[in-house]
């Protein structure tokens, strides 16, 4: 395909709606999340003893997420699509590019959903990169004769490359070593489908 067909497939696809009692066509999600973190940071690499882990994104567990995904019903009972979001644990804050599959289980406006997700954190200015996975499940109920409310709760598992430090040498010069982050979230979402 060329540009021109995916600038109109993909830029109509916010004012493309499901219809009114089906699963059919083209949809948008867009959510809020909280992320609420269980366990132990885990650090990939192993930190030399007696050496303290230092600030980017320290011991919280817990974050924040607005999604926005952009999909099509493949059948009645499955969608696909692509999304963009924000998220943040602490600082630095992550910018999530990713898959989203959905099973439904009845081809109504009402119906309970399971989610899988898979995608990366896309590196930018002070934003770290990284990979991550989702999988749960959730509820869509009808709002009107476009839209629909959706919640879900999902595991969230991430990577984050170089999301923690520690620091090595003497005061004077200091060296900052990188570490890559793990973090395990159980996720709500909630948001609307139109």
């Amino acid at each position: 395909m060329n540009k021109i067909t995916y600038f109109f497939l993909f830029g109509l696809l916010p004012f493309v709606s499901l219809s009114q009692n089906a699963n059919k066509g083209f949809f948008n999600v867009t959510e809020a999340s909280y992320l609420c973190g269980f366990g132990d940071i885990l650090k990939q690499k192993d930190i030399p003893a007696g050496i303290e882990i230092g600030a980017k994104n320290e011991n919280n567990t817990n974050g924040i997420g607005v999604y926005t995904t952009l999909g099509y019903y493949v059948s009645s009972h499955f969608s696909t699509g692509v999304g963009i979001g924000i998220q943040g644990h602490d600082y630095p804050s992550t910018l999530p590019a990713y898959l989203d599959c959905r099973g439904y289980l009845y081809d109504k406006a009402t119906t309970p959903f399971a989610v899988f997700g898979l995608g990366s954190f896309l590196k930018g200015s002070g934003r770290n990169e990284g990979n991550f996975f989702r999988i749960g499940a959730g509820y869509r109920l009808k709002l009107g004769k476009r839209t629909g409310f959706v919640s879900s709760l999902s595991y969230n598992r991430a990577k984050i490359r170089e999301g923690a430090y520690y620091v090595s040498g003497d005061a004077t010069n200091p060296r900052f070593n990188y570490l890559d982050t793990h973090y395990n979230n159980v996720a709500l979402s909630v948001g609307v489908e139109f």
